[in-house]
């Protein structure tokens, strides 16, 4: 699961002595659009403010891009440069002669080049005509934009706005309306230029052409439950390395290996279907699972995170495993092509043929465990 951009958590705000919000609680996922409805005087633009660090809280906690924010409120410069605040009113003295194409420059970040990112701004948002224009000469749409560009000039990951359809027209509305929806495609295009988007979209493809191939196979050999069974089951091994104080991850390769030479095992030994067998251990494993983790009342984990993964938090160093695997499993779906489909076909044949099953039966849990294990650390 994607992690938050912004975590609240029974949030309390006074002012004057006077307490205006109160146990507050919500998350803000990237790509969301969240809006903040209530009547006038209810604490709307308190909590906003509060949110980006502009006013203090007396209580709750409030963890915006991965950073815990003091009571005071005060944000670091690095999560300072990645939030974009946008007032309900701008407080505008119409004697300082100040510029379209001077104020925008005014919100870059001490790494922007503002030489490119200035103009492209102005370009973004349609304003590149009244770049030599006095801020008091706009009309509320024009100014509007012009704000736009100032939030957006160099890439954020969170925009807040205070009421911005303030003193707009209808029509004004409307386009404010087409210009976020436009910045918001910009800004998902623009992302692939991280390297962690990057990271993300070659982990998945990998992850995608594995469970592709093993997949299929998995299917053919009525093993199609067997991914989900061994998915939950994972749970169990996220509970044995927690009691032995280990990293989940580094368990999730080995517990799944076991299971595979387990169900092989027993399938061996029993005259119940492959599906009816995963069954049974997952639920087994589930149970286990429960019993381990109530013994651990302290432990805090996102169960979800764990067993689901997180492919925006892959790193480079994960992606090497999961290639070597892809290498690997391409190999041998090549160089075993044909003992393949005689197993799929009927396994006597096969072995009738010279195939060895058994080993290949064995080998295609192992990489079918593996892959499972893979997904669910990415």
């Amino acid at each position: 699961m994607t992690a938050s951009l912004l975590e609240v958590n029974d949030l309390c705000i006074s002012r004057a002595g006077h307490e205006v919000v109160s146990g507050v609680s919500f998350a803000l996922q990237p790509g969301s659009d969240t809006a903040v409805i209530g009547p006038n005087g209810a604490g709307k633009s308190t909590l906003v403010q509060a949110l980006v660090g502009l006013l203090p809280h007396q209580g709750g906690t409030i963890r915006l891009l991965g950073h815990t924010l003091p009571r005071s409120g005060r944000l670091p410069r690095e999560v300072r440069d990645q939030v974009a605040y946008l007032p309900q009113k701008l407080l505008l003295d119409g004697r300082f002669p100040l510029s379209v194409s001077e104020f925008v420059r005014l919100g870059c970040s001490p790494c922007c080049n503002h030489r490119k990112a200035v103009p492209a701004a102005l370009e973004r948002l349609q304003v590149s005509h009244l770049r030599r224009r006095l801020l008091s000469e706009l009309s509320g749409g024009e100014l509007q934009r012009v704000l736009l560009a100032f939030c957006t000039v160099h890439p954020r990951k969170l925009l807040v706005f205070d009421e911005p359809r303030t003193g707009l027209d209808p029509q004004a509305a409307v386009q404010l309306q087409e210009l976020l929806q436009q910045l918001r495609l910009i800004s998902s295009l623009s992302l692939w230029q991280e390297p962690f988007m990057q990271r993300a979209l070659i982990g998945g493809v990998i992850s995608g052409i594995l469970g592709g191939w093993v997949g299929s196979i998995a299917v053919l050999r009525q093993l199609s439950f067997f991914a989900e069974a061994l998915g939950q089951a994972s749970l169990l091994g996220i509970s044995l390395a927690l009691l032995l104080g280990l990293s989940p991850p580094v368990l999730l390769w080995p517990f799944a290996l076991g299971f595979a030479w387990l169900l092989r095992e027993l399938l061996k030994r029993s005259s119940l279907s492959a599906d009816a067998l995963l069954s049974l251990m997952c639920s087994g494993a589930l149970a286990l699972s429960v019993v381990l983790l109530s013994s651990l009342p302290g432990a805090r984990l996102s169960l979800q995170q764990l067993l689901f993964g997180d492919i925006l938090g892959i790193a480079w160093a994960d992606l090497l495993p999961l290639t070597l695997l892809l290498v690997v499993t391409l190999a041998y779906g090549v160089t075993s092509r044909r003992a393949q489909i005689l197993i799929s076909v009927d396994p006597v044949l096969a072995r009738s043929r010279g195939v060895a099953v058994e080993t290949h039966r064995l080998i295609l849990l192992g990489l079918l465990a593996l892959v499972v294990a893979a997904s669910i650390k990415a």
